[in-house]
């Protein structure tokens, strides 16, 4: 489920999220790596989910979150659908990632729609909340976007092994884990969708 970083994105000089082209006047912004994880080979991990929250595929950082480590992996399962599939994309901050998207891959952009996160909303601007909110975005429904949360803690039990492992066995781990989960959700799948058309 991991897929390799390219050779822009391992050797890009990109600050870890910060970009001032968006609508949003609020200031945010990741750390990069710091001094304490200089030993460590990888310092973070990144995940995309469908809207059901199956794991689609992980990407291992090295640095602070960059939008070019974010960009690489909605690529990675982008390139894998219909080339006129229209993709509905929540995150932390999608009032900045959707101009990072318009600039540097406008041909993804054209098919995609940015959302932020139901939680992260609140941490936004009204205009950002009524342009970015997914109940305020046609095809948001009741997509809350926490998808990549609620994985989090099926990987949980893996963070105390994963300091003393390698990086091939912590990655190793995480698939395993990441492929149960996921089947575990696809069998649930008919129960959940029948609750969200029919309310019960």
């Amino acid at each position: 489920m991991f897929i390799a970083p390219t050779a822009a994105v391992e050797h890009s000089t990109e600050p870890p999220l910060e970009l001032d082209t968006s609508p949003c006047s609020h200031h945010f912004s990741a750390p990069d790596k710091p001094k304490s994880f200089e030993m460590y080979d990888d310092t973070g991990l990144l995940a995309t989910v469908c809207r059901h929250g199956i794991p689609l595929r992980y990407l291992s950082i090295h640095q602070g979150e960059r939008f070019i480590d974010v960009a690489h992996l909605l690529c990675s399962v982008m390139n894998e659908m219909p080339s006129n599939q229209v993709f509905h994309v929540t995150y932390d901050i999608g009032c900045r990632l959707e101009p990072y998207f318009r600039t540097h891959h406008p041909n993804f952009h054209n098919r995609m729609v940015f959302m932020i996160n139901a939680f992260h909303a609140y941490a936004h601007e009204m205009k950002c909340q009524v342009q970015f909110g997914p109940k305020y975005t046609e095809g948001g429904g009741e997509t809350d976007g926490e998808g990549p949360e609620r994985h989090w803690s099926a990987l949980a039990p893996l963070v105390s092994a994963g300091r003393v492992s390698s990086a091939p066995r912590r990655r190793q781990a995480i698939h395993i884990v990441g492929q149960s989960f996921a089947q575990k959700l696809r069998e649930s799948l008919p129960r959940l969708l029948k609750v969200r058309f029919y309310g019960h």
